[in-house]
Order: structure tokens, then C-alpha cells, then sequence
């Protein structure tokens, strides 16, 4: 049977006999399409949900990486790397084959500050170093090193894992009791070395407070893939003129940052938690933090170069102290995924000479292909932070906003959402604009185009809706207590009534746009009174799919929907 994919599966419509099959040929018929070498059984289509090339729970779409034992989380299947329990709870099992890393000398070497680095290794006769313990490991090809707790202050490249948090006289695990430190004593902690896939967990990085480089940082990677869990990452400080400094510092890499801390220090030119080019940053139940206090020119807690893909998911984000402060700031090209997060700009300068671009805060500058931000929360311009302009989000690329809260802030000009480019839908949303004297709550830049359904759009300055592109506005409550300007178009014009809105911004024959106070409380969530309860409409066909509000309320309640982030009855 003619097999042109290579998959072992031919068709039943292209056959010769031989007494060997030829080239091309198997002796397996079956295939429903030849084209696909994953493809064979019934053709049908299966969802690899965390995107890592590994389906779950499909017998019609099989891929030769193998099934996945777990869909949602890309850093566990067959491809992965392992690690021992962090204690009798931790079950997690990265691999998928349910075995344990065993704690032996056939998988790793020992190292603990009662060592001695001519010691071999092993866990009655351990190393000093960690230098010492990745060599006897890397030389024996062997997959990982062991580390006791106590404070190791060293600049090491590994190809090997490495586990901290050990007993150093049984050996047995609990990275809170055995704490386990590795301070970069110049510019760089650990490096994990180009090609290689290692797990890292259960200790401290701790940047240098004396680094020289123009760009320090106290774990890097380069052409690599690491998973780094339960562990806590400080930058330290680059005392360079024009420094930069950054918590992780990935390069064409794949970072998967699983229930850790990166903080990224203090520099002069710029400050960063992860900085990644190339490669995928992802974060699940993670938090990363900047300096408050030293201010830097430009400083975000997540930066994507050009090339780089990121993943945020139920972990927070906070930007520093600087002439710009972003939570999150996208270059690239790659696409950009919040979920079920907290990302928020840092505080401003508060110094500006008004020949440079004024401070800016910003907790999500996106450039790219596509961004999605569901079930979060977005904030900037913090009361007292000395923002000049203040974005939520400030987006050029395809956007999609579901179940979120934009809140500006204070700010002399500014905006919830800002759309420079490309289309945007906004879903069961909570836009609130900056409070100051310009701004508006969702700015659409010429040639963009989008549509808004079930949200609440709260101002505070000049309008609601800057609309210089195409909008349309479904079942919305657009309102200020200070501004009857709703919607603005390009030529400057306003748009003053929810009936006005309803016949220039909507092409349906009903609309359902309101313009009154939403009541909220003081977590901007609407109270039982509200006039946006029961307000909405069901948003499909623009956004199909199980809806969440903030509170991890499934939507609708009482087959109604409410409209804004937040469902209450």
C-alpha cells in the first residue's frame, strides 16, 4: 500500500505485490489521508490546548510525539524533563512515565558545604562545589546535581539540572528548611549551557551588587529550555553607567517559570524581571517584581524582543520605578497570552523637562501578532505614582479582551485601552479611563476596527470612546460623572446619547447601549442594584465559550448576562 507520508499507514487505492514492499510502500493499509504523516485513522481534528506538540485524549489525530497526560500545562509530557518531590504532597510528574527522579549516585552527584571537591560525589562523600558537581555529572553523563543547603557563591554553566533544598546529612528534601542559595559573584549565577534541557528548583539566585557588564544578570540561557520551579530569582545591582539588569535573561530559549519569584534589581538604564528574545517565556503561578525605588529610564517586569512568545497565567506582574514603566512590554512578533493574572505598571519619575517623552506608565505594551487577555486585571497610574500618561493597555496587533478590568489610574492624559493597529474584541469587560484632564477610556487609532459587547466603558476626561476607526458598540453602559462626550469620531465630533450610540455605532436592529452610573464598589464591581445587572446579551457568535468573570463566576447567572468583568445575579 502506498504510504507517501512515511507514517506506516497506506491506502487502500494505490497497491503493488511484491515479496518485499518497495520503497514507499508498507504492508499496513488504513490511511484516510496520505499527506499527513500524523494523520491516519479517521482524519479528525484534536486540540493540543497548551501547545506543545502533544494531544491528549485523541485516538483520531495521533501525533509521534506521543498522547499527553496533561493539556493544560505545556512543560509536562513524554518531552519533558523531571524532578524529585518537593515533599510528600508534590505529585506533580513532569515526564509523564509515573516514576520519581530517584535521589542516588546513578542520577546525579552530591554537593553540600561540608564537602569537598575531591570528594567523589556521592551522597556520604559529597563535592563542595557546584562547579565541582556539575563536572563529575556532565563527564558521567548523568542527569543531575543534588545541592545541601547553605550558601554557594559561584558563576557555573550546567547541562544538567540542579535540585536544592536537601538535608546535607540524610539527604532527605525541604527547600524551606534547607534553604539553598547560589549568589553570582560578578555578573551571572547560572548559565544553562546552549542545547541543553534542564530542570531548576528549590533555591535561591541571587544577583551581584557590583556587576560591571552593561547587561547583567543572574540566570541565563541560551538556546535552551529550561523548567525553573519553586525558585526565587533576584537581579542584584548593575552599578554600570548605562547598565541594564535583568532576573532572567533568556536568548532563543524556552523558559517555563512554574511557582517562583523573580525580582529584578536596580540599573541605570533599564530594569527587567525576564527579558527574553527569540524563544517562549511562559509563567504559571508565578510573581514578578521590580524596584520601587532606584529609578531606571525605561523598566518592565516581562520584556519580549523581537521573535519572543509569552504566557502569563494565574501569576502577577508588576513593572518598577522609572522614566517608563511597563508590567508587560512586547516587541516582537510573537504572540502574547494573560490569563486569570494581575499585571500592573510600576511608579514614574515624576521629572519632566517636556522636551523628552513625558513618563509613562503602562502594564501591557503589546506589539505583535496577536494578544489575548482574559479573566485579569490591568492597572496603571497608581495614586501618587507620577505618571504624566497612563495605559492599561496599549496594543498594535490583532486584540482580544475577555472578562477584564482596564483601570488607568491617575494620570494627566492617558487611556484604559489604546488600539493602534489591526482588529479588536472586547468582551464582558471593565474599561476605566484615567483621571485627569485628556484621556479616554479606549482610544482607536486610524484604520483599526472592533467591536465591544457586554462591557462596561467608565470615563473620566474628554470622551468614552475615541472612535478614528471602525467600532461597533453592543449592549454597553458607556458613562462618565464629569463628560457627556460618549463616543468622539475622527472629525472631532460627539456622540451624547446611548440612542445616539445605538444608531451611528451598531448595525444591528437592537443595540442595548445604556449611558448611566454603574454603581460600583469599591473594587469596581458592581453592586445588586446596578443598572448593568441582566444588561448584556448572549456574545456569541463574536466570542463563543465558557465565560468566567473575576471571581471565577461562570457566566451567565439566571440565563442573563451582566454586563462589565464582573457577574453578580
Amino acid at each position: 500500500y502506498r504510504d507517501a507520508d512515511s507514517d506506516g499507514h497506506g491506502v487502500a487505492s494505490d497497491t503493488t505485490q511484491d515479496c518485499t514492499a518497495p520503497a514507499g510502500y508498507v504492508d499496513v493499509v488504513g490511511d484516510c489521508n496520505d499527506g499527513d504523516p500524523n494523520n491516519w485513522v479517521s482524519c479528525a481534528t484534536c486540540r493540543d490546548r497548551d501547545a506543545d506538540g502533544h494531544f491528549a485524549g485523541c485516538d483520531a489525530y495521533v501525533t509521534l510525539k506521543g498522547e499527553d497526560c496533561d493539556d493544560v500545562r505545556p512543560w509536562i509530557n513524554k518531552e519533558m524533563v523531571d524532578a524529585p518531590p518537593l515533599g510528600p504532597a508534590d505529585t506533580e510528574d513532569w515526564d509523564c512515565n509515573g516514576v520519581d527522579i530517584a535521589v542516588d549516585e546513578s542520577v546525579g552527584t552530591f554537593v553540600s558545604p561540608q564537602g569537598n571537591d575531591s570528594n567523589p560525589g556521592t551522597r556520604a562523600l559529597p563535592v563542595q562545589t557546584l562547579r565541582r558537581g556539575i563536572e563529575i555529572a556532565e563527564s558521567n553523563q548523568l542527569y543531575a546535581v543534588f545541592v545541601a543547603g547553605g550558601y554557594y557563591a559561584e558563576d557555573v554553566s550546567t547541562s544538567v539540572s540542579i535540585f536544592g533544598g536537601y538535608d546535607p546529612n540524610t539527604w532527605e528534601r525541604n527547600a524551606l528548611v534547607h534553604l539553598t542559595a547560589i549568589a553570582a559573584p560578578s555578573d551571572a549565577a547560572i548559565h544553562v549551557a546552549s542545547g541543553s534541557k534542564v530542570a531548576l528548583q528549590g533555591f535561591e539566585v541571587q544577583g551581584s551588587s557590583a556587576a560591571t557588564s552593561l547587561v547583567s544578570s543572574p540566570l541565563r540561557a541560551t538556546d535552551a529550555t529550561f523548567v525553573l520551579h519553586s525558585v526565587r530569582v533576584s537581579g542584584g545591582s548593575n552599578q554600570t553607567l548605562g547598565g541594564e539588569v535583568a532576573g532572567i535573561l533568556q536568548d532563543n530559549s524556552n523558559a517555563f517559570i512554574i511557582k517562583s519569584d523573580v525580582y529584578s534589581g536596580t540599573a541605570d538604564a533599564g530594569t527587567f524581571g525576564v527579558r527574553a528574545s527569540q524563544g517562549w517565556a511562559y509563567f504559571e503561578e508565578s510573581s514578578v517584581s521590580m524596584s520601587q525605588v532606584a529609578p531606571a529610564m525605561r523598566s518592565a517586569g516581562v520584556l519580549l524582543e523581537p521573535g519572543a512568545r509569552g504566557t502569563v497565567w494565574r501569576s502577577s506582574v508588576t513593572g518598577g520605578r522609572a522614566q517608563t514603566s511597563y508590567g508587560i512590554l512586547t516587541e516582537s512578533s510573537g504572540k502574547l497570552d494573560v490569563l486569570e493574572s494581575l499585571v500592573q505598571s510600576g511608579t514614574s519619575t515624576g521629572a519632566w523637562t517636556e522636551v523628552e517623552y513625558p513618563p509613562s506608565c503602562v502594564a501591557v505594551g503589546f506589539s505583535g501578532s496577536a494578544a489575548l487577555l482574559e479573566s485579569s486585571q490591568f492597572s496603571s497610574g497608581e495614586a501618587g505614582g507620577n505618571c504624566f500618561v497612563s495605559r492599561a493597555v496599549d496594543a498594535s496587533g490583532g486584540l482580544t479582551v475577555v472578562n477584564a478590568l482596564l483601570n488607568a489610574g491617575q494620570a494627566g492624559s492617558g487611556a484604559a485601552l489604546v488600539q493602534r493597529t489591526g482588529q479588536g474584541l472586547v468582551v464582558s469587560s471593565t474599561l476605566i479611563g484615567n483621571e485627569g484632564l485628556e484621556g479616554h477610556a479606549w482610544d482607536l487609532y486610524p484604520g483599526t476596527a472592533s467591536v465591544a459587547v457586554n462591557s462596561i466603558i467608565e470615563f473620566h476626561a474628554e470622551s468614552g470612546v475615541r472612535a478614528r476607526g471602525a467600532v461597533q458598540s453592543l449592549y454597553n453602559d458607556i458613562w462618565s460623572p464629569t463628560s457627556d462626550c460618549l463616543v468622539r469620531n475622527s472629525l472631532y465630533a460627539c456622540t451624547k446619547s446611548a440612542q445616539d450610540v445605538n444608531s451611528k455605532y451598531c448595525l444591528l436592529p437592537s443595540c442595548g447601549n445604556i449611558s448611566v452610573d454603574p454603581q460600583f464598589d469599591g473594587n469596581l464591581q458592581i453592586s445588586n442594584a446596578s443598572p448593568c445587572v441582566n444588561a448584556g446579551i448572549d456574545p456569541a457568535p463574536w466570542f463563543s465559550g465558557p465565560i468566567t468573570d473575576l471571581n471565577g463566576q461562570l457566566r451567565p447567572l439566571g440565563g442573563k448576562y451582566d454586563q462589565g468583568a464582573f457577574e453578580v445575579r
